[in-house]
């Protein structure tokens, strides 16, 4: 099944969506989301989650899955509504989130999307960005216990992005993992997203389609379920592969990368990949990225 609506997936994990992202609540004695989406979605965003949590309900901790502007716009509301939230990340995107250049170029992006969506930031920049301090680095492997026996497993997913992880929910097989499995656009359209490694984006598709999923969030298309998450790992390996070879057999026969991208991009755009108004430069940007990936293997 495809759900992409709000609610609840099993007995401890939510979908919570909102008009352009989709996330994972996690909930045992100590709640946890995955991802935060953009900045001009953080009322629709809080307000899921307070309906969620039910009154008087606290969010405890901030999951991300990689450090792109639209993974962590919301983080600074969210620590202003829950100022006891822990932000949890892998080592590298630590590293990126340190980086005062990468902080400001998501403001910026941020401060885009919510002009082009008509909303305000509300935040100064220096509180903007200072809110998005890590608190806690966690390795391959490592687990967050959330109480009820409930807890999450990060685990390494380069590929999309070198920083790229995924989270495991147990006992529910629920998996969380950003961009790392690709695009969906239904209709059995999938859309790879290697901006890294094709290498290590198919090492970790493998890596993830060896787990018993259960129910596979995507961070912009809802979530998958049932039989369809075993066929969606089988057709993101199939669609990467597919991709990587056309795109070498045309840098073979000596086209030029840019002659590729601006053949390959109509199509993109057709199927809307990618949620629209805000994220059509993204949409260039992930495209370009995947051919240069191709062409520097």
């Amino acid at each position: 099944m495809w759900i992409k609506a709000s609610g609840a997936l099993t007995e401890n994990v939510v979908q919570i969506s909102t008009s352009v992202s989709t996330h994972l609540l996690i909930l045992g004695e100590l709640a946890a989301v995955v991802d935060t989406g953009i900045s001009a979605v953080h009322a629709r965003l809080i307000e899921e989650l307070e309906r969620s949590m039910g009154e008087g309900g606290s969010l405890d901790y901030i999951l991300l899955t990689h450090a792109h502007f639209d993974h962590v716009g919301g983080i600074p509301y969210l620590r202003k509504k829950y100022p006891d939230a822990v932000l949890v990340t892998g080592r590298q995107t630590a590293e990126i989130l340190s980086q005062p250049e990468m902080l400001e170029q998501f403001y910026v992006k941020n401060l885009a999307c919510a002009e082009a969506m008509n909303s305000e930031l509300e935040l100064s920049k220096e509180d903007w960005i200072e809110a998005l301090r890590v608190d806690r680095i966690y390795g391959d492997g490592d687990t967050l216990p959330l109480g009820d026996d409930v807890e999450v497993k990060l685990i390494a997913v380069p590929g999309h992005t070198e920083d790229a992880v995924a989270y495991f929910v147990r006992p529910d097989s629920a998996l969380a993992c950003g961009e790392s499995v690709g695009a969906y656009a239904g209709r059995d359209k999938i859309y790879s997203c290697f901006c890294a490694s094709y290498a290590d984006y198919v090492e970790s598709l493998d890596k993830l389609a060896g787990l018993d999923v259960r129910i596979l969030s995507l961070p912009h298309g809802g979530v998958v379920t049932g039989e369809l998450v075993p066929k969606f790992f089988s057709q993101a390996r199939q669609e990467a592969e597919r991709f990587q070879q056309s795109v070498k057999e045309r840098i073979d026969q000596g086209e030029l990368t840019t002659e590729i991208f601006e053949s390959l991009l109509p199509e993109w755009q057709l199927q809307s990949i990618c949620p629209e108004g805000p994220f059509v430069e993204e949409q260039r940007m992930v495209l370009q990225a995947m051919i240069k990936a191709v062409a520097g293997a």
